[in-house]
């Protein structure tokens, strides 16, 4: 399921209203639209802030005069949202500088259309439609095109999986491990589009990926912030697995496990039905050494 995530000044609540209304049809697609207004009085905003950012695929900040002075424009989630590559779209409702706030280096989502703020349309619901197509395109764009092209240029390394053998991935999280069944194509990152979501701000949106191709499981870094390693050697292009391989992506600890066949996957493997499984990684249950 894709998620949205709106941030925007209480004054400006009319502008997101419209634009809610806009995103309709996405939200009856699937899409879970998430906006600050969400957050409970008295619970702790920046913690749900931190939280919807995470999740979200699309981060689209409705910019004014009011959002831009309050602290939450310059908190550490906004600098980390685009310290994480977190997609963000900027939509200036109202006139104001906003070229000096954390994201104004970013374009105005509708800057093809017409640098005005939405609300110096002759017609507001022509920029609202517009700007509902942009996030259906964006969340739309296609991430087929994730497998690398160079085939022939994979290392030999990787062990190859017998057809009752099963790989897994192991993630050292929680005290205790966690192991996730592999498919012939995983996208592992932050975004909830991942097949393995990994909910830590040192994993970009679409970090790496783990495919099969000729019997053997391969890592490719999808040019991610931190990285991906094998063994402590960063992987470049797309670098083969075998048993025991110790994975870090971004700061991330895992491992490649090949099991003899399904039972054994089974006993070590949680049972899920889920399409997608989310892992948090927490900081303070990192092992040592």
């Amino acid at each position: 399921m894709y998620r949205i995530g709106i941030l925007y000044a209480p004054a400006d609540e009319p502008y997101m209203l419209q634009l809610h209304k806009h995103l309709t049809p996405l939200i009856r697609d699937g899409v879970d639209v998430w906006h600050a207004g969400q957050i409970a009085a008295g619970s702790d905003r920046s913690a749900a802030l931190r939280a919807a950012i995470h999740h979200a695929d699309i981060l689209l900040v409705l910019v004014s005069a009011d959002y831009i002075s309050t602290n939450e424009c310059y908190s550490n989630e906004i600098y980390g949202a685009l310290a994480s590559h977190t997609k963000i779209l900027v939509a200036v409702v109202r006139s104001c500088d906003w070229r000096h706030a954390p994201f104004g280096h970013l374009p105005h989502a509708l800057h093809k259309e017409s640098d005005n703020p939405i609300s110096a349309w002759t017609n507001p619901d022509d920029a609202w439609a517009k700007l509902a197509a942009i996030i259906r395109s964006t969340l739309e764009e296609d991430t087929t095109d994730l497998t690398p092209t160079f085939i022939d240029k994979y290392d030999n390394r990787s062990e190859r999986c017998r057809p009752h053998e099963r790989a897994a991935l192991e993630i050292a999280n929680h005290h205790r491990p966690r192991a996730i069944q592999l498919r012939e194509f995983n996208t592992i990152g932050r975004s909830s589009r991942s097949n393995i979501t990994l909910i830590h701000p040192s994993v970009s949106r679409l970090h790496c990926i783990i495919f099969l191709h000729e019997g053997g499981f391969f890592v490719h870094d999808l040019r991610s912030r931190h990285g991906t390693t094998i063994n402590g050697r960063k992987v470049k292009l797309a670098d083969g697995l075998r048993h025991g391989d110790e994975l870090r992506i971004g700061n991330v600890e895992a491992r490649f496990l090949i099991f003899n066949d399904q039972s054994a996957l089974s006993a070590a493997v949680e049972p899920t039905n889920e399409s997608s499984i989310e892992v948090v990684w927490d900081d303070a249950t990192q092992p040592s050494g």
